[in-house]
This record gives C-alpha cells, structure tokens and sequence, in this order.
C-alpha cells in the first residue's frame, strides 16, 4: 500500500489538508444532488427525451450527420449513442459564416462528405448560430421543429459552405 505509507509519512499539516480537500468536495457534491442541479437543467441542455425525438425526426428523413451549438452537440450525439452524429459548429467573425468550433474538435467532423444530406440544429436556448449566419449556407430543402428545436435540412453537406476561423 504504497499511497496509505506515502500519507502516512506525509507531514501533518498535509495529512489535514488532504481531509479538508476530500470533505470539501464531497460536501460540495452532497449540495448539488440537494439542490438538484442536475435534474433542473437549468442551462436547458437536450434531455434524453429530446434527443430520442431528434432521433426519429432524423430516421425520418434518412439524416445521421448534423451540426450545431456546442452544448448540444454532445449531448445528442451520446443520448442516441452515436446514431445521431451531431457536430459543434460557431459564428467566426472573420468570414461572418458557420464556422467549426473552435476548440475541442475533430478535423474529419468538417470533411465535407459527397452525396450526403446534413442538418442544422438551432436552439432558442443556446444561440451560437444566428440566422444571418444561416443564409450563408444556402436553402435549406426542409425545414423542421422537434420541441424548442428547429431543424434546417440541406440536400448536401453543409460543412462544404463553412467559413474559417
């Protein structure tokens, strides 16, 4: 037990303030679930409920590869277990486009991909992409509403229409 004997010789000072940090994050820990942080979503993030709907919208319409707002981009991709693949996509001031996220990204997420249809998800609550923005990216073939969100539907990869940050 090489960690306990390492606590044990530390100093005490450092043996209280190890104790102090566990407590202090397991109190902080015990407030939230209290508080019920999680449970309220008050930063309006997809809920599984939301992204099973986006999931059958996109069946529906024959779509697997989408982008949108950074805060809902992962979560929709991991409540349907990647059978939904949504992007994080950004404003980029320079280009005034859609643009890919600037950090925390993937290269082959803004491959343009041939002879595939591709969606913009717009939500209320996170608004990242604004509509002047949109028009950038031209028509959109279909445009859909799931909940809060609008699904801007294009007969082509959008991510070929991205400007450059």
């Amino acid at each position: 037990m090489l960690v306990g004997a390492a606590v044990a010789q530390a100093p005490i000072w450092g043996r209280r303030l190890a104790v102090v940090g566990a407590c202090t994050i397991v109190t902080g820990s015990i407030v939230a679930l209290g508080a019920r942080d999680l449970q309220d979503n008050r930063d309006h993030f997809p809920t599984e409920s939301s992204s099973r709907q986006l999931l059958a919208f996109a069946d529906a319409h024959r779509l697997r590869y989408g982008y949108g707002d950074y805060w809902d981009a992962a979560p929709v991709t991991w409540q349907t277990k990647a059978r939904l693949q949504v992007f994080p996509v950004a404003g980029c001031e320079q280009s005034h486009a859609v643009c890919p996220f600037p950090v925390n990204r993937i290269g082959d997420w803004y491959r343009p991909r041939a002879h595939t249809r591709t969606f913009l998800l717009i939500d209320p609550d996170h608004l990242a992409i604004v509509d002047p923005l949109v028009k950038t990216l031209g028509r959109p073939a279909l445009v859909g509403q799931v909940g809060r969100f609008r699904i801007l539907v294009y007969p082509y990869d959008i991510a070929s229409r991205f400007g450059r940050n």
